[in-house]
């Protein structure tokens, strides 16, 4: 029996990673996503707070491994309106 399936419109994420040294606005050129779940794992980010409110972004500030964890699982499981995941 074949199994072909006629194609189907799909919604495609975008996936990056910036990488690169301090001081050359990676955090800056991340937090322009909007809806983002933003865990910031260096504690900057409390002078993006205006950019992340009008993005329509939430942080998160942890330095564990394990809470980061936890909230991706979280994120994979619950329902919630975010459309980017930013880690920094």
């Amino acid at each position: 029996m074949l199994k072909f399936i006629k194609p189907e419109a799909v919604q495609v994420r975008f996936k990056g990673l910036f990488y690169g040294d301090w001081g050359v606005w990676k955090t800056t050129q991340m937090i322009q996503f909007p809806k983002m779940a933003y865990v910031d794992m260096e504690r900057g980010s409390d002078k993006y707070w205006k950019t992340l409110e009008a993005k329509g972004s939430m942080r998160i500030q942890t330095t564990s491994y394990h809470e980061l964890l936890e909230q991706v699982r979280a994120l994979s499981r619950e329902p919630h309106e975010f459309l980017t995941l930013g880690i920094d």
